[in-house]
């Protein structure tokens, strides 16, 4: 009897202990799951870039990357918190954690590749930036998360392919611009 109870608290201990295994990134790093165990999607935004992303007259956060990043939280059962900050320290705060991830008509450039995991284009801001009122805007745009964070940007995008498939999308470009930024990509 006594064999048996120990070789039950010998395989519940050792159960256990698999449970409690890091699970690591490609460059050794820690996955990073508070995500989802806070429930909050925090993301860096400069909300001064009409019709991308601004504040209302009630003061809360409006436009199409707005929508966007609320319907992607969605799509991964979270809830979004959204950190106002400058177009300089969109990135920089990023690395330093201040956020999970920035959206903010950031365009992808093999520079801030290089620096931070980034989605596949969600849009296409070329032909558009005549109405956006960050007038040098122009490129691709992504959603940026930090290097220690892939596990993150993997969700992200799969939840941005899903909405691109559903239409989503194509539907906020028309809402905000009346053509289609997502056409291509």
């Amino acid at each position: 009897m006594k064999k048996i109870v120990a070789i039950v608290i010998a395989v519940v201990t050792l159960l256990t202990m698999a449970g409690c295994e890091k699970k690591l990134e490609a460059d050794g790093t820690p996955v990073n799951d508070l995500l989802l165990e806070s429930g909050i999607l925090k993301v860096g935004m400069e909300l001064k870039v009409p019709p991308m992303e601004a504040l209302d007259e009630e003061m809360k956060p409006v436009g199409f990357d707005v929508d966007l990043i609320y319907a992607v939280a969605e799509k991964l059962g979270v809830k979004v918190e959204i950190v106002d900050t400058t177009e300089k320290n969109l990135l920089p705060s990023l690395g330093a954690k201040v956020y999970d991830c920035a959206i903010s008509t950031i365009p992808i450039t093999e520079d801030n590749q290089k620096e931070y995991y980034v989605t596949r284009p969600y849009a296409d801001i070329t032909l558009v930036k005549d109405q956006i009122s960050n007038k040098e805007a122009e490129g691709q745009l992504g959603i940026f998360v930090s290097r220690k964070n892939g596990q993150l940007m993997l969700r992200i995008d799969k939840a941005l392919e899903e909405l691109r498939s559903e239409g989503k999308v194509s539907k906020l470009s028309q809402q905000y611009f009346g053509t289609d930024i997502t056409e291509g990509l």
